[in-house]
């Protein structure tokens, strides 16, 4: 998802590549927002320069070439997600930060 940032429009987190990764799909996305946050670059999937279609074009064909890396890349985002981005963990985060508003 090449999203590019307009001048008031934003990408907050970019919810569906990790949405993707739980699916095991690696991801392609722009260095934009909250973007940058959601891909670890080389691992969970590939970022590119925004409006960059050259370098896009050479990332898709990248992994459409290699399989292997590609089928990796899933499995370390699918991993990612379940160990940083479950519900428990959410969930633990709010109340830790609810706790200190209280105190």
């Amino acid at each position: 998802m090449p999203s590019s940032t307009e001048s008031e429009s934003i990408e907050d987190f970019g919810i569906v590549f990790l949405e993707a990764n739980y699916f095991k799909r690696p991801i392609i996305g722009t260095y934009s927002d909250g973007i940058r946050e959601a891909i670890i670059h080389r691992e969970t999937g590939l970022s590119v320069k925004e409006k960059d279609t050259d370098e896009l074009k050479e990332k898709i064909l990248f992994m459409y070439n290699k399989r292997e890396i590609c089928k990796n890349k899933g499995i370390m985002g699918y991993e990612r997600v379940i160990k940083e981005f479950n519900w428990n963990i959410i969930v633990d985060e709010y109340i830790k930060v609810f706790k200190e508003l209280i105190e």
